[in-house]
């Protein structure tokens, strides 16, 4: 049933009134341009099939509609619509996104207006295309003096309306191209201005009502028993029609009875000014809102509300803080667990609204369904809190979750050293191997495999016997880097023995004999532990080497790393302090060095223990 320009009265025993709802192109499953029209005739004929023909409408009651069972009657309501009417079920010529809207939208308009989800209420499907044209229209004095009138609500009952809600409208509304300059009489003060787009075009003279708490626009006809309802589309418009200023960011609105208050957050990150609105029942109690919000800004207790998301500000935070800042070996690792599990996890949170539960629920997914080892765990846990601080220091966040959460405990490795018996046997197996020259640096020197690998002749000072460690070569991924050392006190000079002495002699001379055996082929990189070819040891390939030349010679299991932990403990066998235990190992404190290798502090106190005992004896 097309419903468009109307000539009828529209005094009927029934109201005309209905729900709108839109459909867009990418509803008419195609793109051709007539896709619209193609769309509108498929569902109108299935219409005039469902109302058995001779262009009768199919119609069905609002309880049956809302039930999803077809009407065999209409019940007491007699429809107008002639030819006439035939209960049917609408689902079959409505859309099903159309029809759920309306089964959606009819309970809750049922609560802003009691009645209008009546069961007996009812009707058949319409196609809204024209809206009526625009009539202009004298009204004689004695009609603009008449009181207000009763009007019919959607179920037929009457109510009046509330004083000083309807007011007429003395000449038509114009054209569509523009209102006139004074389209209102007594509209009340102060007169309200309506975009041309929210105003529904019908016959004049005629009541109309704005109702922000409903955000309808009611239209009634000089005949006082017709009501038109359209919905507004945008609700705002009519809510801030009925505030009135009271005070600087306070408004009052007369229809609820509340009180508005507006806080300005300022300017987001986009230039856009963001303002958020809080009712009170009373003014003192807004003006005291009011003021403690003032108080917070000026406190920095408060950040104004953003969309970001957790994925979008560690974005931020890789690139901006993170790459230029940390060493390559990092940014891999935390590239790693942002793209491996946080994203998934906790990606699309907006960060404002990341709380401390969704961590300890992140920490607890991480070690019961993905198996991650608390240290692991607790890798992720020191990521996000680097991150989530620098938030709360740009003002992205009000406060920090990771400080309400409770990590995974940490749970120290035991350390495996070989006693100096053992080393001295690994160095005798060892003697002519290729991992000779990087076994005793690191039992001898306690020197890191990737300080081992970063070694560089010039570094190594003959004259004085001294080794400069300031590089190290490390793995990032599959990229291997060539940094500084680990920190500041890792940047060490180291004395060498006369074993390694002569051991890097050697290395120096069968390094010059393969350049000049090569020629061009010998790159000329200045490493000291590189391979037949002159290409500089990675140090995964290193460790790799040295675990399976442990087993091969079926020695206690040990890693490259035991071997600077058994040089401590040489070391302090030999009566080192533990201060230049940590200066040779390159820790920054005794406490670094005593907490990392607690074995040294066990063995010295097993040593004091025995002296105490023996003093006794």
């Amino acid at each position: 049933m097309t419903n468009g320009m109307s000539c009828r009265a529209r005094d009927g025993a029934n109201i005309n009134g209905g729900f709108l709802v839109g459909v867009s192109p990418a509803d008419f499953g195609s793109e051709h341009p007539l896709a619209g029209v193609e769309f509108q005739r498929r569902w109108e004929a299935a219409a005039y099939t469902l109302g058995g023909g001779g262009f009768r409408a199919p119609a069905q009651t609002v309880a049956d509609f809302l039930a999803r069972r077809p009407s065999t009657a209409l019940g007491r309501i007699a429809p107008t619509y002639r030819p006439g009417v035939t209960p049917a079920e609408l689902d079959r010529c409505l859309p099903g996104y159309v029809a759920d809207t309306l089964r959606g939208a009819l309970p809750l308009f049922d609560r802003k207006l009691h009645g209008f989800a009546a069961p007996e209420a009812g009707g058949p499907p319409q196609n809204w295309t024209s809206t009526p044209a625009p009539r202009r229209r004298r009204c004689s004095p004695a009609w603009r003096a008449a009181p207000p009138p009763r009007c019919a609500s959607s179920v037929g009952r009457t109510f009046s309306p509330p004083s000083g809600a309807f007011t007429p409208a003395a000449r038509g509304l114009g054209t569509r191209a523009g209102l006139p300059a004074r389209p209102w009489t007594a509209f009340g003060s102060p007169r309200p201005s309506l975009p041309n787009k929210h105003i529904f075009y019908i016959k004049t003279p005629f009541w109309r009502i704005i109702t922000p708490e409903w955000g309808l626009l009611w239209s009634f006809t000089i005949s006082y028993d017709t009501v038109k309802v359209q919905f507004c589309r945008k609700v705002r418009d009519f809510e801030a029609m009925a505030r009135k200023k009271v005070e600087t960011n306070i408004s009052f609105d007369e229809m609820r009875q509340k009180y508005y208050v507006c806080m300005d957050y300022g300017l987001d990150e986009t230039g856009k000014r963001v303002k958020k609105y809080k009712t009170y029942p009373t003014l003192a109690q807004a003006r005291r809102g009011l003021r403690d919000f003032q108080t917070e800004q000026d406190t920095h207790q408060t950040v104004a509300p953003r969309s970001m998301t957790l994925d979008q500000w560690l974005e931020y935070w890789m690139e901006e803080v993170i790459q230029p800042n940390r060493a390559a070996t990092t940014i891999y690792g935390y590239r790693k667990i942002i793209d491996n599990h946080l994203s998934d996890a906790l990606g699309s949170v907006p960060i404002q609204k990341l709380t401390p539960q969704h961590l300890q629920q992140y920490y607890s997914m991480l070690m019961r369904d993905k198996g991650l080892s608390a240290n692991t765990v607790r890798r992720h846990h020191d990521l996000l809190s680097c991150a989530l601080h620098m938030a709360l220091r740009q003002d992205i966040i009000l406060r920090c979750p990771t400080e309400r959460v409770e990590p995974p405990r940490v749970i120290p490795h035991e350390a495996r050293f070989y006693t100096p018996a053992e080393l001295k046997r690994l160095f005798g197996l060892v003697e002519g191997h290729w991992l000779e020259l990087i076994v005793k640096l690191a039992g001898s020197l306690g020197l890191r495999r990737e300080e081992i690998c970063g070694l560089r002749w010039s570094s190594v000072d003959f004259e004085l016997r001294k080794l400069h460690i300031k590089e190290a070569r490390t793995a990032a991924g599959a990229e291997i880097v060539q940094k500084e050392t680990k920190n500041r006190s890792s940047n060490r000079i180291l004395h060498m023995s006369d074993d390694l002495y002569r051991l890097l002699r050697r290395e120096r001379a069968r390094q010059a004999e393969r350049k000049l055996a090569l020629g061009d082929a010998w790159p000329d990189t200045g490493m000291v532990a590189v391979d037949a070819k002159g290409n500089p040891y990675s140090p995964n390939a290193v460790s790799l080497a040295f675990t399976r030349f442990i087993q091969a010679h079926h020695l206690p299991k040990i890693t490259l790393h035991g071997l600077r932990h058994t040089f401590a403990t040489v070391a302090s066998a030999q009566g080192a302090p533990l201060f230049d235990i940590g200066k040779a190992l390159g820790h920054s404190t005794p406490a670094t060095t005593g907490k990392i290798y607690t074995h040294l502090l066990d063995q010295n106190h097993t040593a004091t223990l025995d002296r105490v005992a023996n003093a006794l004896k």
